[in-house]
């Protein structure tokens, strides 16, 4: 979402490589950021900055939230006073408000997936024994799919096991072997949500 919308596109190209480096650095440190001068030297250094461009673009963007009661103050881009770097401080602690939020937003939809992690792993493992494939619930790291949570959002709307099955069955008979139409046995073809109820139909 952030790569199709019309904020990034519009970012000059050192307030979108800013955006990258404090992702990236919040990233390899479990979602925390250092907030000490170290730490800024740290996101200057891997972003190859001599100095940190200016939040600005990022917060009008709404990528950075201030703290209440922030002042909206531009950053100096050859003086860093004592004022900016209390500024850079408030700044990077409300992304990190932000990235919390996000964490705990990805551990409820990991329970949920859990809910019907047997239900998913039946049907990516029938589609697997029906087309030839290899898909997988879980990535190397633990984490779910996306083939798993487009699954999961069928699910969720009611539909059952077997129905998926009766969609995957179709297809497969349909599309298997035919030079064109093979590569779309996939889990975000078949259990798109404008795709799903049409294929059930034919099933």
């Amino acid at each position: 979402s952030l790569l199709s919308s019309e904020d990034w596109v519009l970012l000059d190209n050192a307030s979108r490589a800013l955006a990258i480096a404090i992702m990236l650095v919040a990233s390899r440190n479990d979602g925390k950021i250092d907030l000490s001068p170290k730490g800024l030297a740290y996101i200057k250094r891997v972003a190859y900055f001599t100095d940190l461009p200016s939040h600005k673009p990022l917060i009008d963007c709404g990528f950075l939230v201030f703290a209440s009661g922030c002042k909206q103050e531009q950053a100096n881009d050859t003086t860093e006073t004592e004022t900016e770097t209390e500024t850079e401080t408030e700044l990077l602690s409300s992304l990190q408000a932000n990235i919390d939020g996000e964490g705990s937003k990805k551990e409820r939809k990991i329970e949920r997936l859990n809910g019907k992690r047997q239900m998913i792993e039946e049907i990516i493992g029938y589609l697997n024994n029906q087309a030839r494939r290899r898909y997988r619930v879980k990535n190397p790291n633990d984490t779910y799919t996306a083939h798993a949570d487009i699954i999961y959002q069928r699910l969720k709307e009611g539909y059952t096991v077997e129905q998926c099955k009766d969609v995957i069955g179709t297809k497969s008979n349909q599309w298997m072997g035919d030079e064109k139409m093979d590569k779309y046995l996939n889990p975000e073809t078949l259990f798109r949500k404008t795709n799903f109820a049409k294929y059930l139909a034919e099933a």
